[in-house]
């Protein structure tokens, strides 16, 4: 998942993609999402051109749980499902993307999803 603000900082964002890839390709993709210039071709592409990735939370898998973790953070009370499917047009999921009016800690996120969580401050 990633932790988005928008650029004022004001609205909280949790996006769930895809962690079925290897640990390089997941590597990959992080690093693509931290890239300021790029080609728009995933949906949190065209959601960062408004905000900018607080933190990044993912757990290094082969498989796949991104619908899993959809489905956990939908049933957290201080998520709230934001656009419909944003990140979710390859599934049955209604979305992918959750907004919070405040950060979620990653303890919350680990609890509701089951599964420990490695966390990647783009700040350092």
């Amino acid at each position: 998942g990633t932790v988005v603000s928008d650029k004022q900082d004001k609205t909280v964002v949790v996006e769930v993609e895809r962690d079925d890839l290897g640990a390089g390709d997941q590597r990959q993709r992080l690093a693509r999402h931290l890239r300021p210039a790029k080609r728009l071709h995933w949906h949190v592409d065209y959601l960062l051109q408004r905000a900018w990735i607080a933190e990044i939370w993912y757990h290094p898998s082969s498989k796949r749980y991104e619908c899993a973790w959809a489905n956990a953070l939908a049933q957290m009370p201080a998520l709230k499902p934001l656009v419909v499917p944003f990140g979710a047009s390859d599934c049955s999921c209604h979305t992918h993307l959750f907004y919070a009016s405040e950060r979620p800690t990653p303890e919350q996120v680990q609890t509701s999803i089951g599964l420990p969580l490695d966390i990647l401050d783009p700040s350092r």
